[in-house]
């Protein structure tokens, strides 16, 4: 098929593919850029119809480039490349700004990695600094200067913060887990020192779902860290809720209904930040405004 001498993508499919090709999803590239999914499947359509050619590959394990596709994945990389090299260029010796973000650990595994390459990729001369150092010390850090701006779970304490997304707290445990869940329910939680607005919510949760559906329960790991807690669910040693989004390993799944657990409450985030933040902080802010307005979206299937 002949293509005439007119530009072979834009800057918007330019983007739309860089974030396609990072997050091996359809729908976590649309809920980083900001937008619903048909959309971005209509920029691919129309990139598609431009140059005569398949780009992506579609499965039930997510989305591949065809060998067309990293031909033009080749060509965009090296713009963008090119691009960065003339900013820096111009910029001379611009001294490099810095950022920084306190976010909670379990929004880190929504559709946030490629959120934070999306703004790599418009504001290279910007470090990015982000903490997770639980409710109280991003509060304290917000407050006096030392973050630019905050992502946390609601609460009372902070009613100044901007709600931001909610989210469908689930049930996790090893694939193939015995059905139904017996008590009393295995839990892998936070320790009791948590914190209610910081990882010990999810202790509460669980704790506060199973004792109003009359059930009883035993803590079976107690550990702050997320990814501890994602091995012991591997393990097949409890369950715990989490967000529904949140990316997991291979041998963790959300339990169906059929292990007969309670449902629990959402888990609500709100987002801080500081008046005299500067623009980059805002460009920022308005990234993770745009993926929570998508739900963060992370289905790999689409």
């Amino acid at each position: 098929m002949p293509i005439d001498d007119g530009p072979l993508i834009e800057r918007d499919q330019i983007r739309t593919l860089l974030a396609i090709a990072e997050a091996n999803s359809f729908s976590a590239a649309a809920a980083a850029l900001g937008v619903r999914q048909p959309a971005v499947s209509q920029q691919i359509r129309r990139l598609e119809a431009r140059i005569g050619r398949p780009v992506f590959r579609r499965s039930s394990r997510g989305v591949a480039l065809t060998p067309e596709g990293e031909a033009i994945m080749i060509y965009v990389r090296a713009m963008v490349s090119l691009t960065e090299d003339l900013r820096r260029h111009l910029r001379g010796g611009a001294r490099t700004e810095i950022i920084r973000i306190a976010l909670t650990e379990d929004f880190s595994r929504t559709a946030l990695p490629t959120v934070l390459w999306l703004f790599a990729q418009e504001h290279p001369e910007v470090e990015l600094r982000i903490s997770c150092v639980g409710f109280d010390r991003s509060v304290s850090d917000f407050r006096e200067g030392r973050v630019d701006a905050c992502v946390l779970v609601a609460d009372p304490r902070i009613p100044e913060a901007e709600p931001l997304w909610s989210a469908k707290l689930v049930w996790f445990g090893r694939r193939g887990l015995s059905l139904p869940v017996a008590d009393p329910v295995p839990l892998i939680v936070p320790p009791a020192d948590a914190g209610v607005s910081g990882p010990g919510f999810l202790r509460n949760v669980a704790i506060e779902t199973l004792a109003a559906a009359g059930r009883s329960w035993r803590i079976a790991v107690e550990t702050f860290s997320l990814a501890t807690a994602e091995s012991a669910l591997q393990a097949g040693l409890g369950v715990l809720p989490l967000p529904q989004a949140l990316k997991l390993a291979p041998g963790v799944a959300e339990l169906a209904a059929g292990h007969g657990l309670p449902e629990p409450a959402d888990r609500r985030f709100v987002i801080m930040t500081r008046d005299d933040a500067p623009g980059s902080v805002t460009a920022f802010c308005a990234l993770i405004r745009a993926a929570a307005a998508m739900s963060f979206e992370v289905d790999a299937r689409t």
